[in-house]
């Protein structure tokens, strides 16, 4: 069974909070979203980046194309694309690049 897990994007100092802190999500105000994103764990790892946990966010390229993992939600259903097969081969044998926050430039094109 995947571990439900998030890291935690601090709008106002564009930063990651540090590992170490716990996020009491019950205790966030009403409007938590105008002050940090919640990135999902896909439960895969980049043994690449010795064993780096990949997050929703994280940029990967392979085979020509640089691109974001999802999650996206259909019909009230959350598919997160890092559980697809093509997922996993992209960070198996691609190559992690950043993420959407810290290197949006890779997105651009």
């Amino acid at each position: 069974m995947k571990e439900i897990k998030f890291r935690v994007y601090q709008k106002d100092t564009k930063t990651y909070l540090n590992s170490g802190h716990d996020i009491a999500i019950l205790s966030l105000p009403a409007n938590w979203r105008d002050y940090v994103i919640l990135e999902q764990y896909t439960g895969l790892k980049d043994k690449k980046r010795n064993n780096a946990e990949v997050f929703q966010g994280d940029i990967y390229k392979w085979c020509g194309l640089t691109f974001p993992i999802t999650i996206d939600d259909f019909h009230g259903y959350r598919f997160m694309f890092g559980k697809d097969q093509l997922c996993r081969a992209v960070i198996e044998n691609g190559i992690y690049k950043g993420n959407i926050h810290e290197n949006p430039e890779l997105l651009k094109n």
